[in-house]
């Protein structure tokens, strides 16, 4: 890792911890001045607000960086109550129409956890409703107004995704889900209880309004198995981490991590929060996750030398967090597979996500839409 990457990843990693340590921002300002590589990586980490705060409390908040921190964060609350508007629009569809629907991460997040809106950047509204009732949602909110906002019926069946992305009426993307893990090869390594987690659901407030949301232990299992699965090189999602266990019991943790075959995804999830933002996780805890000695070293090593906090999408980082699988054998031999793959392709190749993008209807998919409702309700 460069200086400067080292000097940066620092300054960042202290802006979510909230300590003011003007020695950091004095090095990172000998290298960028105007701190906009900071503010720009402070976006891409989704912390504007957490970047403003930090940068407004020194001599550097008159920085064109300080600037564009500000401003992104008065973005993303000016985000936030729109996808407000539109969650309480789409949840009173959904509930006239009987169907139950749980709100993750974005929004609840942003009113429950974080002290202000404003500190928790994100980009669409999940929901989660049972796979019985995913097609019915899905025409529920399509009569509503929601715009399918997606790749082809076929590509979604193709790629067994569980979700389909909406456009709600004030612009908000609505993430729908039948399960709350997207990737179907990750999705079949795990065995994660769908009824269970409806069963253990409780209430927060919204935008004054009660919805409905993962249990404390769940919400901390599931940040920790996205945060992984998505490359857990995003401050945002650690800082979720941190923020979402406050006062949390970590046996349930554990007991569930590893009833569901989560143990490794959710082990990675928070060795790597406790190296990065100082998650205070009992050791023994995130060791017995993480498993065998193979997996605990490559998590390690990668953490130790290979988490540059910049913008590096194709990051070995992302990588490693991305090949956590049930156990540390399978994480292992995932990490084998995905590092070939990385390698043969030059550290370019940064994984297999799908591109979305506004769709019309149109009347030839509907054997193609049927088909992929047909797989959904097959599901359990």
């Amino acid at each position: 890792m460069t200086k400067h990457r080292a000097v940066l990843s620092r300054s960042l990693a202290a802006s979510v911890a909230e300590r003011p340590v003007p020695a950091i921002l004095d090095r990172l300002a000998a290298i960028d001045p105007a701190l906009q590589r900071f503010a720009e990586a402070a976006v891409w980490h989704r912390i504007p607000g957490f970047a403003w705060r930090f940068l407004s409390a020194t001599s550097y908040r008159d920085t064109p960086g300080a600037a564009r921190c500000l401003a992104a964060a008065c973005d993303a609350l000016a985000h936030h109550l729109r996808a407000k508007a539109d969650l309480q629009y789409v949840t009173s569809v959904l509930q006239r129409a009987g169907i139950d629907a749980l709100v993750i991460k974005g929004p609840v997040l942003a009113e429950s956890v974080y002290a202000e809106p404003k500190l928790r950047s994100y980009l669409d509204v999940d929901l989660v409703v049972p796979p019985h009732s995913f097609c019915a949602a899905v025409e529920a909110l399509a009569d509503a107004g929601c715009r399918r906002y997606d790749i082809s019926w076929a590509g979604l069946l193709r790629a067994q995704a569980a979700e389909i992305h909406l456009l709600a009426p004030n612009g908000s993307i609505i993430d729908l889900h039948w399960n709350v893990v997207g990737d179907a090869r990750a999705r079949r390594n795990f065995q994660l209880g769908m009824e269970q987690l409806f069963r253990d659901a409780r209430s927060v407030d919204v935008g004054g309004r009660p919805v409905r949301t993962l249990s404390p232990v769940d919400t901390v299992v599931h940040l920790c198995v996205h945060a992984a699965l998505s490359g857990a090189d995003r401050l945002c999602w650690l800082t979720d981490i941190v923020r979402a266990s406050q006062g949390i019991e970590w046996t349930a943790v554990s007991e569930r991590a590893r009833a569901w075959g989560l143990a490794a995804a959710v082990g990675t999830a928070l060795a790597r929060a406790q190296r990065v933002v100082g998650l205070p996780a009992p050791a023994d805890v995130i060791a017995g996750l993480l498993g065998g000695m193979s997996w605990r070293s490559i998590t390690a090593l990668v953490d130790r030398f290979g988490l540059p906090l910049g913008t590096q999408p194709n990051s070995l980082a992302r990588l490693t967090a991305r090949a956590a699988r049930r156990g540390a054998a399978q994480s292992t031999a995932e990490f084998v597979r995905r590092t070939a793959v990385w390698a043969l392709h030059g550290g370019r190749h940064g994984g297999s996500d799908l591109a979305f993008e506004p769709v019309a209807e149109d009347p030839a998919d509907s054997a193609d839409r049927d088909r992929y409702f047909r797989f959904v309700l097959a599901q359990r």
